[in-house]
């Protein structure tokens, strides 16, 4: 398994969950977490959080930030993806996907972040959804929340893309199952 996927964000009495485009960068920010390797015998003792985000939102976002990298965004520069960067196209981008796997760690599946460190949902304090990422501030209300690595791109891009997305949900649930899974069990929680 990907080490990357270990890796939580530690301050004195928190750890979080760390997850790519799922808020992050704010929670490191924000609460001057630095980056460790996760270990029960470390960590196991401190109250746990995590941001899950809709993986098909998740994905659009991932789109624009592979593209904002380029080639730097593929480990070894294979040029299997080729197709994509040409085109530019979310449905290529989609194919680059289902041929040739999570090609990037923007990509990785979020159930997988959890399961590295042997970790549910039980396990943890406080679960928030990035689509409340407000909700981050229940955690301590001291902590100014600062919002990093905010999407600049442009709303109208954006939208057209979620569009596109909608209309290609089986192929992103057929990627992302247990995600969706697993977002939609937050979702229903809370309403509870």
């Amino acid at each position: 398994m990907n080490e990357d996927y270990k890796i939580c964000l530690v301050s004195d009495d928190l750890c979080h969950i760390r997850m790519v485009k799922c808020g992050s960068g704010t929670m490191k920010g924000s609460f001057h977490m630095i980056p460790e390797v996760y270990t029960k015998e470390k960590h196991g003792h401190l109250k746990k959080s995590i941001i899950l985000r809709d993986p098909l939102t998740r994905i659009v976002s991932a789109f624009y930030q592979i593209l904002k990298q380029g080639w730097n965004a593929i480990p070894g520069k294979t040029k299997k993806i080729e197709k994509f960067f040409k085109t530019k196209s979310f449905e290529d981008f989609l194919e680059e996907i289902e041929n040739n796997g999570f090609f990037n760690a923007h990509l990785a599946p979020q159930y997988l972040y959890l399961e590295a460190k042997n970790l549910t949902l039980d396990d943890i304090d406080y679960i928030i959804d990035f689509a409340n990422f407000d909700e981050v501030q229940k955690i301590n209300p001291n902590v100014l929340i600062k919002h990093f690595n905010k999407n600049r791109n442009k709303c109208k891009e954006i939208d057209k893309t979620i569009e596109i997305a909608l209309k290609n949900k089986d192929r992103i649930y057929k990627l992302y199952e247990k995600d969706f899974l697993l977002y939609e069990n937050v979702k229903s929680s809370k309403s509870n």
